[in-house]
Formats: C-alpha cells, sequence, structure tokens
C-alpha cells in the first residue's frame, strides 16, 4: 500500500491538486483501535457465522467476558439512493435489561470519499487528521427481559455494540515505550440473525491468539473496504 493508493487510510502528500488529507479508510483503522483499546491489552475477536454473504459479525471479549459486538452491512448503497436497514436479533441471555452503546462507522453512502465519521468523531477537519468530536450523542439499545436486542444497520455501514458503556470511554493502561511502567488515558455471547442468527456462546477460536490476531485483521479489512466502498 502506497501513499498515492486509494486504499490508504491518508494521503500524506499533495497529489492531483489535492492537499493531504485523511481517507475513508481510516475511520476502520480508528474504529478497531478503539474496539481493541478498551481490553486493555486482553482484547479477543472471533468471527460468528451469517446466513448473508454481505453481512459480517464479530464478537469481542475483554477479560474472556463478552464487550462487544461488531456487525459490518456491507451491502453496497451509493450517497444518492435510497437507504435501507438490515435488522439484527442479538441473543444475549446473560445481559438482560443491559444497556448497549451503539457506535457507528458510517458515511452519505459506499461512494463517499468525504464526510466519513466513526463513534461521532472526524478526522477530516485539518491535513492531520486531529480527531475532532462532531456528535457527542449516545446512541443507546437496552436488552431485553428475554435477553434479545434489536440493532439496525443501514447499508453500507458499520456499528459497533458495546456492552455497559460508550466505547472510547473507558480508562485504557498504556505502556511507556521504555516498559519501564503504564499510564492511564481515556481511550479517544452472542448470536446474531439479520432477518439472522448464530450461537451466543464463544468461540473456542478467540482464546488463541493467531485465530483473535487473524480475526482482527480480517475485521480492519473488511471494515476498511466498507468504509471506501470496495465491497459490492
Amino acid at each position: 500500500m502506497t501513499d498515492n493508493s486509494y486504499a490508504a487510510p491518508w494521503q500524506p502528500i499533495n497529489i492531483n491538486d489535492a492537499a493531504p488529507h485523511v481517507r475513508s479508510t481510516y475511520y476502520a483503522w480508528a474504529a478497531v483501535a478503539q474496539l481493541l483499546g478498551a481490553g486493555n491489552s486482553t482484547t479477543q475477536i472471533t468471527a460468528l457465522t451469517t446466513n448473508n454473504s454481505y453481512i459480517r459479525c464479530y464478537a469481542a471479549y475483554a477479560e474472556s467476558a463478552l464487550s462487544s459486538l461488531v456487525i459490518i452491512n456491507a451491502q453496497q448503497v451509493n450517497a444518492s439512493e435510497t437507504k435501507t436497514n438490515a435488522t439484527f436479533e442479538v441473543e444475549l441471555p446473560a445481559y438482560a435489561g443491559k444497556t448497549l452503546y451503539i457506535s457507528y462507522l458510517t458515511a452519505a453512502g459506499a461512494d463517499s470519499t468525504e464526510n466519513t465519521t466513526w463513534n461521532g468523531i472526524s478526522y477530516e477537519q485539518d491535513s492531520v487528521g486531529t480527531a475532532v468530536t462532531i456528535d457527542d450523542t449516545s446512541y443507546t439499545i437496552t436488552v431485553g427481559g428475554n435477553g434479545v436486542a434489536t440493532i439496525p444497520v443501514r447499508d453500507s455501514q458499520a456499528v459497533i455494540a458495546h456492552i455497559g458503556s460508550k466505547l472510547g470511554s473507558e480508562t485504557v493502561e498504556t505502556v511507556s515505550s521504555t516498559g519501564s511502567g503504564s499510564s492511564s488515558s481515556s481511550s479517544s455471547s452472542t448470536s446474531s440473525s439479520s432477518s439472522s442468527s448464530s450461537s451466543s456462546k464463544k468461540s473456542s477460536a478467540a482464546s488463541s491468539y493467531s485465530a483473535t490476531s487473524s480475526s482482527g485483521f480480517i475485521l480492519l479489512f473488511v471494515a476498511s473496504c466498507i468504509a471506501r466502498g470496495f465491497i459490492v
């Protein structure tokens, strides 16, 4: 991946009269960074089975407990087209009555090359990708008494449903570059059905670092593609 590739997350130099700027794919990196960071080095990710080729779902665990559900709706819809939602029924029997905080990776459409946001944050307000919160609304869904939460996800959009708090609001322990200490900073089972469903049981693959790492890279790749409209 090079700086003049449209798959690159940013353009660091002037190209074709366009000044340096963050591209839409950068937001997928930001999303995965918040997802992994929320677990304070304990995050494990496993892919969930879906019955729709346009849908990808992942479960994230922190300290071996379910922490987030990732849903990616890669059905292409462009900015000028009418948008529809896929509705997911997520079975979380152990979390009945709990609050899910929904963070969106979204833009006007799959063909959008600007005005993308992740979790209400824009990185396009200057040429160096400074994070600027443009929507601080907390979007929430309550898990029903029957242990089922209904989550709508628009075409060409991805969401992370984080249990108990807004993603990015937790205190994250960061280790210094010398390895001599750590500091605290605020980080900027599931089953799903897409009118679809799979098991709420944690996959054994999530206990393996190699499987976790692989799933994380797959998640980043898929999210990057949807952020730029490469999945059709």
